[in-house]
């Protein structure tokens, strides 16, 4: 059964309302800044904040970075390249402007997982966060299996596989999906988006970071 807008947002608002005490020792500063220039990361920073602290106005920033690492991240690469977005999109802020921002970096990756004892691809969105004062704190979203056949066609692709290649692209291809930036969406029939996979994520981080 899907969730309505409505039904999803009175979630979230309890679930801010359990955590008030853990997001209140934030102490989160006005600027926000976002490890990446993809438009619906930074929408779902801004969603999250948006349900986590009603009421408050921040400034946002998208920094373009690097993750350096493949295109389509497998296993603990997407940790890797979260973390590395946020380390270089503070070394581009902190040339630019004070230190006193909250950095928030995303990476969807690939993680190999084993469900009733067969071997399954699943899609997760790692969220690692910085405060100013130095505390650090990373969450794993919820999952969507993805096809193994369209991983397998991602990887063995001619033009350098994972490295260049995404298997949001091939899921598309295959007619499983029609939107290479949001599979979730199709592959749970509307049930789990992209945006609530990666606003689930960026609340427990911070909701960790706090406690």
């Amino acid at each position: 059964m899907r969730t309505s807008t409505k039904e999803g947002e009175h979630s979230l608002l309890n679930f801010a309302e359990r955590y008030k005490k853990e997001l209140d020792g934030l102490n989160l500063p006005p600027d926000i800044v976002v490890a990446s220039g993809s438009e619906i990361k930074v929408n779902a920073v801004k969603e999250a904040l948006r349900f986590l602290f009603p009421g408050r106005e921040f400034r946002f920033r998208a920094i373009s970075v690097s993750s350096e690492i493949n295109e389509q991240p497998v296993g603990n690469e997407t940790i890797t390249g979260a973390e590395n977005r946020l380390k270089n999109a503070e070394a581009k802020w902190t040339d630019e402007a004070p230190k006193s921002a909250l950095f928030i970096s995303i990476e969807n990756g690939l993680f190999e997982e084993k469900i009733r004892g067969d071997t399954r691809w699943v899609d997760k969105a790692v969220v690692v966060i910085k405060l100013p004062d130095g505390r650090m704190a990373s969450f794993v979203s919820g999952g969507v299996i993805f096809p193994k056949e369209a991983v397998e066609a991602t990887s063995a692709k001619s033009n350098a596989g994972f490295k260049s290649n995404i298997v949001g692209t091939t899921l598309v291809e295959m007619g499983f999906v029609k939107n290479k930036q949001d599979p979730q969406s199709d592959l749970t029939r509307g049930a789990f988006t992209r945006n609530q996979q990666m606003v689930g994520a960026i609340m427990g981080a911070l909701i960790r970071a706090g406690g």
